[in-house]
């Protein structure tokens, strides 16, 4: 056990203090006394003051080198010694007046009166001194308190510190390391004050709470406390900020239990767990989704097999027997949905038979909706494979030139039967439209060249008109114009010429 240095430190001053005890239990300690100054009349206009001065030795050894000072002249003195074998010193002076002795044993006193003229002195004036230090006037002397006295105050300064500091390790030492039984007591121990024990019982659930591990739920420290009332002397607002930290810690537990759930039964322990009675709502809301969410992925993965489908759909299967009714019946629910589809994509494998399909599938596992939609699916299914498979219009005819099959309606049959006319009808109408347009062309460049024809000739007329001789300058190979057109050209051209060549200056003139 290690001891305190507080005690250590303690024993050491109480030595020291008990071994100075003595020390100045055997010093000197001088006491004096000094008397009012008493008027004596010697004759008439003559007036002395007499005083008394009582020195007294105290202590436990003898005071040497005693000085008696009078800041005053003395006319005479007396002293009453306390053994006529011991010689004093007087020393007078002008304005002062001192008595030296030179020895006074412990328990003995002397007596000094002395009588001076003028004023009167008052006690502060008048000193008295040893080899050891000044004396105390009787009237102000402290008595001397006892180290006795010192020490037991001292020790009993340390014994409350002591017994403060042990309340204070306990009560850390509770906080920090009580159990159970002891954190939630309706009993207050004695380092803790009614004021503080609330407070102190609080920090002390607080720290077990978060030190609190067990690897079942019902048995951890948080849901226990939330099952559980206040104790009795622990105030409401500490009481609920207790609840408030217990529900987040196991809010942190559910999360670490579903996490570590690799398997359906222990979620299927989990959905068995209860609801603590103070934990709020919203949080075991949000722990019974995520089990939920759990069982989810691992009743219904990704892939699944026909055998799956029927342990989650077949009600006498156990597959989700210990599961609380409504997750097992979202499940289901699910499980049904996802079975339908599964049907349909089965059923539209371009490589598969729809029918054989529909005649395999559990149809009792499905809605009456679902296996009717099923049923219609597969048979639409069967009647567009026995369609061509393409669009082109030489299947499409060879199909009807086949006749009608019985599972066709006759509406829809003769509505391929009108597209083929019709698109018989459209080709006969775009061939028609195809040489009615190269008809056209051929009409539209005939005429082009007609008017290119015509504009050359009025090309020619209009040079020929203005210029007679540009006849001469048309080509032989030129055939503009039809032979007999181009000899009345020319025959026009020379009347314009012999026209022009037969007008004279004079006749031009006139």
């Amino acid at each position: 056990m290690t001891v305190p240095k507080g005690l250590l430190l303690t024993i050491l001053i109480t030595a020291v203090v008990w071994f100075a005890k003595d020390h100045f239990e055997n010093t000197a300690r001088l006491s004096y006394f000094v008397s009012e100054p008493i008027e004596i009349t010697l004759a008439p206009g003559r007036t002395e003051y007499a005083q008394e001065i009582a020195v007294v030795n105290d202590g436990r050894s003898a005071a040497e080198s005693i000085s008696i000072k009078v800041p005053h002249a003395v006319s005479s003195y007396q002293l009453r010694k306390h053994s006529n074998l011991v010689k004093e010193a007087a020393i007078p002076a002008t304005n002062s007046f001192e008595m030296v002795y030179p020895k006074l044993p412990a328990d003995q006193r002397i007596s000094l009166t002395v009588r001076y003229d003028g004023s009167p002195l008052t006690k502060e004036w008048i000193s008295v001194a040893h080899s050891a230090g000044n004396a105390q006037l009787l009237e102000k002397q402290l008595y001397p308190v006892s180290p006795l006295f010192l020490l037991g105050i001292f020790w009993s300064g340390f014994l409350i510190a002591y017994l403060l500091d042990v309340r204070r390790r306990q009560r850390d030492t509770f906080v920090q390391a009580a159990d159970e039984e002891d954190t939630f007591s309706d009993t207050r121990p004695w380092f803790a004050s009614p004021g503080e024990w609330s407070k102190i019982q609080g920090e002390a659930i607080e720290r077990a709470l978060q030190r609190s591990r067990t690897p079942s739920l019902e048995k951890s420290l948080a849901y226990r406390l939330l099952n559980r009332p206040a104790p009795k002397l622990m105030r409401d607002e500490d009481w609920e900020a207790l609840k408030t930290l217990a529900a987040e810690i196991l809010e942190a537990e559910f999360s670490r239990a579903i996490s570590r759930c690799s398997n359906k039964n222990k979620l299927k322990d989990l959905t068995k767990l209860k609801k603590p009675e103070d934990l709020p709502w919203p949080i075991w809301e949000r722990f019974q989704d995520a089990i939920f969410e759990r069982l989810y992925a691992l009743f219904l993965p990704v892939y699944k097999s026909e055998v799956d489908f029927e342990n989650l759909l077949i009600p006498s299967r156990a597959v989700l027997r210990d599961i609380p009714e409504a997750m097992a019946s979202e499940i289901r629910d699910t499980a049904q949905i996802q079975y339908f589809r599964h049907l349909l994509e089965q059923a539209s494998d371009t490589w598969g038979d729809p029918q054989a399909v529909l005649q395999n599938a559990r149809l009792d596992l499905l809605t009456a909706d679902q296996a009717s939609r099923l049923s219609q699916h597969v048979d639409q299914l069967c009647r567009m494979r026995k369609m061509p498979r393409t669009w082109d219009v030489a299947e499409l005819r060879v199909f009807v030139a086949a006749g009608r099959p019985d599972w066709m309606p006759k509406t829809e049959f003769q509505a391929i039967a009108n597209l083929i006319e019709r698109f018989d009808a459209l080709a006969k109408e775009r061939e028609l439209l195809r040489r009615r347009e190269q008809k056209a062309s051929a009409e539209q460049a005939e005429a082009e060249k007609l008017r290119k024809h015509v504009l050359a000739q009025l090309g020619i007329i209009d040079r020929v008109l203005m210029q007679p001789e540009a006849i001469d300058k048309l080509e032989d190979h030129d055939r503009t114009f039809a032979p007999g057109n181009m000899k009345s050209l020319e025959y026009v051209a020379s009347l314009l010429k012999s026209h022009r060549a037969g007008r004279s200056p004079e006749s031009t003139v006139s």
